[in-house]
């Protein structure tokens, strides 16, 4: 395993056990004994985004999953995701994934 691929996995391990309330950047660079720069300039080399773009997408993943497995709603996933409503978590999630969260479950199986 790469320094780069342990770098990132290190960031979505920190990332992923707090989705309720997504860690800063100051506080993951803390974390890892690193500065914030530091982790911004090695984290955007090694995976071309930005801690917060992966932080979103983590967030963006796990409301996919939810929708799908769990049958959650959109305005649940939301709260438990620590989007600041159903709206918010609608609106990045149609960024991220091209549709609104019902009609891409409708789309991909999730009823």
């Amino acid at each position: 395993r790469s320094a780069r691929a342990a770098l990132a996995e290190r960031v979505d391990a920190i990332i992923g056990r707090r989705l309720r309330r997504p860690p800063t950047l100051a506080e993951i660079a803390r974390e890892l004994g690193m500065s914030e720069s530091s982790l911004s300039h090695r984290f955007k080399r090694d995976t071309g985004l930005s801690v917060m773009e992966r932080s979103r997408a983590l967030r963006i993943e796990a409301a996919r999953a939810m929708l799908l497995r769990d049958g959650t709603s959109v305005k649940s996933a939301a709260r438990q995701l620590g989007f600041s409503s159903a709206f918010h978590l609608s609106r990045v999630f149609t960024e991220l994934c091209g549709l609104p969260p019902m009609e891409w479950r409708r789309r991909h199986g999730g009823g």
